[in-house]
């Protein structure tokens, strides 16, 4: 099961054997992704329905209807807490693994400047290398949505441009001084240029794209 329902707690009500069913059922899909080393969209999805259930876990101990108090103990509620309880851990332990599996993806994907990097380098081009392919995929990059709060840049965009193969004895440097003469005016991006790497083929847009990006944002307003 890729993934449970908005409401699945409260459907089907008082059959805790099926709820069980649909947990275990999600877990173990979720649980095979990992290990494939595919994090996104499950990690964030885990993340969300973590937070669901802590806070109907929350609201089942005591629900207030106007001045009268349901107690816990009350049938349906005591469902819905039991289930929740029974979701909570198991999807405590996927957390925890979801959590290692980003560690040890995270020391493994690389980003890094491509020549001289100028002042503004809220714009530019990426490029992804996965593994020991020879394809390398090319995106322009722009960093997004200013937080006046954080003083910080939230998101990073990007936009697809091209595959190219790059040759055994061609460097990045190299690299980027053809994809500027091929795409700057058409693009008209900036001269920054960064590489994201890994040494082992990871799942792209799963994996690699995702957490290189957001290293990328991070390592861009660094400073």
């Amino acid at each position: 099961m890729k993934q449970l329902s908005k409401n699945w707690i409260l459907e089907d009500l008082q059959d805790f054997e099926y709820k069980k069913y649909l947990i275990l059922a999600y877990a173990n899909f979720i649980r095979k992704e990992f290990q494939s080393l595919k994090l996104f969209p499950y990690y964030l999805d885990l993340k969300e329905q973590k937070s669901y259930i802590d806070e109907i876990i929350k609201i089942s101990k005591d629900v207030k209807i106007g001045k009268e108090i349901i107690p816990s103990q009350n049938e349906t509620i005591k469902y819905i807490y039991d289930t929740t309880l029974f979701a909570e851990r198991e999807f405590n332990v996927l957390i925890d693994e979801s959590e290692e599996v980003l560690r040890n993806l995270n020391l493994k994907i690389r980003v890094e400047p491509i020549g001289l990097i100028t002042n503004s380098r809220y714009s530019g081009y990426l490029i992804f290398k996965n593994g020991s392919t020879k394809d390398i995929l090319i995106f322009n990059y722009l960093l997004d949505y200013f937080d006046i709060i954080t003083k910080q840049f939230d998101n990073i965009k990007l936009r697809f441009i091209s595959v190219l193969n790059k040759g055994l004895f061609e460097t990045y440097e190299s690299l980027k001084l053809k994809i500027l003469k091929d795409f700057y005016k058409r693009f008209d991006m900036g001269l920054n240029m960064f590489l994201i790497s890994t040494e082992k083929k990871i799942p792209l847009f799963e994996s690699l794209m995702p957490i290189g990006t957001k290293k990328l944002k991070d390592y861009l307003i660094s400073d």
